[in-house]
């Protein structure tokens, strides 16, 4: 992974280099939240929170901004888009049992979408490891 240049008019708008390093964590975190087993993905939040769709809305925004500012191998573009075309594929009401915060434990799709993230990790060179709770949570 490579850092993009800014042109002009983008570091007219704010600071770009703090900005690409933010989203590149955001996405580190997220795939390794991805990664990880279930127990460890509920504890990342605090009660109350729609913990799949917060994963996954995060996880796929996360993906396509990092475009913006960096510049991924073929390799590793392609390790975000399985896991991004998975988790598309899913979305839709046929699917709503994996929506679900009891699937994280039982539904074989999730071992599915750690495989993939763990795959993503390791393109990207990243640690796999949990990422801590979010802020004001535990």
């Amino acid at each position: 992974m490579e850092r993009k240049t800014a042109t002009a008019e983008d570091e007219r708008q704010g600071d770009w280099v703090q900005t690409g390093n933010w989203v590149q964590t955001q996405l580190r975190e997220k795939l390794q939240l991805l990664a990880a087993q279930a127990q460890d993905q509920v504890d990342h939040f605090p009660p109350h929170v729609a913990i799949v769709d917060e994963m996954i809305s995060d996880y796929l925004h996360d993906c396509v901004s990092i475009h913006t500012y960096w510049t991924l191998s073929q390799e590793q573009t392609r390790r975000l888009t399985a896991l991004q075309d998975f988790l598309l594929a899913h979305n839709n009401p046929q699917n709503s049992v994996f929506w679900e915060v009891q699937a994280l434990f039982s539904d074989p799709r999730w071992d599915q979408v750690r495989t993939l993230a763990t795959l993503a990790l390791t393109s990207l060179e990243w640690p796999i490891e949990t990422p801590p709770p979010e802020a004001g949570h535990r």
